[in-house]
């Protein structure tokens, strides 16, 4: 099999920079350089239900002549312990992001179904088509849990974990899936994600023209906006774009994970075993029966 790695080798290169420890946020020296904010100034939580209260800084830590106690050391100098970090725990690892992707799908999904009964388009078959393929995307990543669950492998110390081997490919599933969720409630949504009014403007001296011109099929203009409103921060603001990135790279290099998911894949040999085992059988069939009609025909 081909050795393929994701972290540096045990050099003494490598292990100046195989270190893992926790510090302060107020400790000497430490800077953080963020990225810009994805809401605007001021922004409120009714019109920003996402971005407004769960946006996750993104930033890079600057480190300048940093003071960093042996006791606050969880790793130092060992590149072999940093590498099998990930492996020392695949089910707490995995099993919280295959959790994290169920509880989104559910999420989306939700809001496709309030949007399409709210503009009374569930009728469709295109819309119902959509909406099922974001099932198919729950149910899938939900099974992947379950799997693991109830097949664990052994873990450290004599516990037990759940089987990285259907987590680790829900992990793909989920990255290549989550930009198809966010679509699909843009295509619902529609045109109706755009045009929506901000709360101080309910509230306003357009109170009257937005309470009647802006209520939905199927609910109030007050439900409506906020309905739509969530829906256009979960998928066409910045706060979707940067969820759609963080899916995507969150683990590393979605390229040489999966690199590395199909070199280390568990049965590899025992799928290229049955294969010449069929092509052997078909081989013995030959010649029993030359080429004639096996009784079994009849």
């Amino acid at each position: 099999m081909p050795s393929i790695s994701r972290f540096p080798p045990n050099t003494e290169e490598a292990k100046r920079f195989a270190v893992a420890f926790c510090l302060p946020m107020a400790t000497p020296g430490l800077r953080f350089i963020c990225r810009k904010s994805l809401t605007p100034p001021g922004a409120r939580a009714i019109d920003y239900p996402l971005s407004a209260r769960m946006d996750e800084m993104d930033c890079v830590a600057v480190f300048d002549d940093v003071l960093v106690p042996w006791e606050r050391f969880f790793i130092y100098r060992n590149p072999l312990l940093v590498a099998r970090i990930a492996e020392a725990g695949p089910g707490h690892a995995l099993s919280q992001s295959a959790i994290k992707d169920l509880a989104k799908a559910e999420f989306l999904l939700g809001i496709a179904y309030n949007l399409a009964e709210s503009i009374n388009v569930l009728q469709f078959p295109n819309v119902q088509n959509n909406i099922r393929e974001m099932i198919t995307v729950t149910e899938m990543v939900r099974a992947a849990v379950l799997a693991a669950e109830n097949d664990p492998v052994p873990g450290p110390s004599g516990t037990v974990v759940p089987n990285p081997r259907y987590l680790s490919q829900e992990r793909f599933y989920f990255l290549e899936s989550f930009p198809r969720l966010l679509e699909i409630v843009r295509t619902v949504g529609a045109g109706g994600l755009m045009m929506t009014p901000s709360d101080a403007d309910v509230r306003g001296a357009l109170a009257g023209d937005i309470d009647r011109y802006y209520q939905a099929a199927a609910l109030p203009a007050g439900r409506r906006i906020a309905l739509f409103a969530l829906a256009n921060d979960a998928a066409c603001s910045g706060f979707a774009g940067r969820n759609v990135l963080y899916e995507r790279f969150f683990a590393g290099d979605p390229w040489r994970l999966g690199s590395m998911a199909a070199a280390r894949y568990p049965i590899q040999d025992e799928l290229k075993e049955r294969i010449w085992q069929f092509l052997q059988r078909a081989r013995e069939w030959d010649a029993r029966w030359g080429g004639t009609e096996s009784p079994d025909a009849h």
